[in-house]
């Protein structure tokens, strides 16, 4: 294994460009690493396939296929170099220099990285209205640093009417009208599993009583079902309509 290499809490993974020649070692070698449970992926750009004669109907692997192929190049020993253009070396100048954590002007998706921290704010009652349709990084006590970021938020409980109804009323509609509002008009707002999980376990055990992944990806309980019955297709036409084959293991 590879020196600070993962392997006790994740099993390897193979990346295997170009020839496979069956009277290697390496090639028995990765036969051998895809047999006790790690992935292997087997890419060659001219679309020969070496491992078909150990798994010829497939039930080991899978195969990728694209429309063409091209000659067996060596491996690039190093990334491909990138130049940048002045006008992008400006941009990213003028980025560094407005778009700090303190500048007030934020790009979308700049905090992605940044570990979230939510902070309740106290407020009063006509203040809770101005503060409530106001961005978080608008409202008080908002700071972001180099790893983290602090959220206001409001959580508010108002007991009873004020003496101006018709103020009251429209400054509850107005809360209503927000874009990212969910209005909860009657209990239980929550909707009851009715489901007999009892039932999809029993179908989703193998004859020695374990629960087997395919069934149990195949039984409309598991929430990505139809994700999974997609990409099955997918690949059923994939593997009809292509010819040129890249095997992945």
């Amino acid at each position: 294994m590879a020196e600070g290499s993962q392997y006790r809490k994740k099993m390897p993974a193979v990346i295997w460009y170009g020839e496979a020649n069956k009277k290697s070692a390496l090639f028995f070698l990765l036969y051998y690493v895809m047999l006790i449970g790690c992935d292997v992926v087997l890419f060659h750009p001219e679309g020969k396939d070496s491992f078909r004669e150990l798994d010829p109907e497939e039930k080991l692997t899978f195969i990728d296929q694209y429309p063409g192929t091209s000659k067996l190049e060596p491996f690039p020993a190093e990334k491909p170099e990138r130049k940048s253009t002045v006008a992008y070396r400006s941009t990213r100048e003028l980025e560094e220099v407005l778009h700090t954590e303190d500048s007030m002007l934020y790009k979308p998706w700049q905090f992605r990285d940044h570990t979230p921290h939510s902070i309740t704010l106290k407020t009063t009652y006509d203040e809770l209205f101005l503060i409530a349709k106001e961005r978080s990084f608008i409202r008080p006590n908002f700071k972001a640093d180099r790893d983290t970021i602090q959220i206001p938020n409001l959580f508010a409980k108002m007991m009873g009417v004020t003496r101006d109804k018709r103020e009251y009323w429209d400054r509850i509609h107005t809360l209503m009208e927000g874009k990212e509002t969910k209005t909860i008009r009657h209990f239980p707002f929550t909707k009851e599993v009715t489901s007999n999980y009892q039932f999809h376990y029993q179908h989703a055990l193998s004859s020695a009583g374990e629960i087997d992944p395919d069934l149990l990806m195949k039984s409309n309980v598991w929430q990505f079902f139809l994700i999974y019955m997609r990409v099955r297709s997918v690949r059923l036409q994939r593997r009809y309509l292509e010819s040129v084959s890249i095997r992945s293991y």
